[in-house]
């Protein structure tokens, strides 16, 4: 018989007791025609005058604060945007707004799942491919027992949000997280983000202040 305790050192992460982290978003889309996208999101200020617009994603929080999201790269060919300082933690909220589940990998990390939550995605216009009105939550779901321990891989299912936390630790250099289904991944769902020290950060001539300047902190 296992014992109901496995590892005594292990701990579960929580918003509260997580070290500084930066924030990513990713959505999750199934446009009309078109294979399974993973969108790199960036929050904007200000919502465009006439949604729906192709590429802009709001999303209404638990807390009834909404979020205006600025797609960024859609394929894999697409430029890199998520530049991390290597040590560095990030929690990455990932949105699917699409009816099909995807099991996304994160290389070179170990990550927990902090929270999943269901959200009514019927404000998606799958032909535009944006927001007519922000998609709102449901309430929150389980993470499962085999989802609470360390993991590379975490299931989205359709109409979720998904959080993670993880620390980029271990190596420098350029990686990838994809959708772990085989077709999705070579059909385009595989993006790559690059890791490195904060002192060669500073010196790259496409980063900010030591960050991409499509991600302030």
């Amino acid at each position: 018989n296992l014992p109901a305790t496995l590892s005594p050192s292990f701990v579960r992460l929580t918003n509260d007791t997580l070290p500084e982290q930066r924030h990513r978003w990713l959505v999750l889309t199934l446009l009309a025609g078109k294979h399974p996208e993973m969108w790199e999101m960036v929050e904007i200020d200000q919502p465009p005058p006439a949604p729906p617009t192709d590429g802009i994603v709001q999303v209404a929080l638990a807390d009834g604060t909404v979020k205006t999201l600025r797609r960024v790269s859609r394929d894999f060919k697409d430029a890199v945007n998520f530049y991390v300082d290597y040590n560095g933690w990030e929690q990455w909220s990932i949105l699917n707004a699409s009816p099909v589940a995807h099991p996304i990998h994160i290389h070179l990390i170990q990550f927990q799942a902090l929270s999943r939550d269901g959200y009514d995605v019927t404000g998606f216009d799958n032909a535009i491919g944006g927001t007519t009105t922000p998609l709102v939550p449901k309430g929150p779901l389980p993470v499962d027992p085999n989802e609470q321990g360390w993991k590379d891989v975490i299931r989205v299912g359709g109409g979720q949000l998904v959080r993670v936390a993880g620390q980029f630790a271990g190596a420098n250099g350029r990686y990838v997280f994809h959708c772990h289904i085989l077709e999705h991944e070579d059909e385009g769902m595989m993006r790559t983000f690059v890791v490195m020290p904060e002192q060669v950060m500073k010196l790259d001539r496409h980063i900010v202040d030591g960050h991409h300047p499509l991600h302030p902190a």
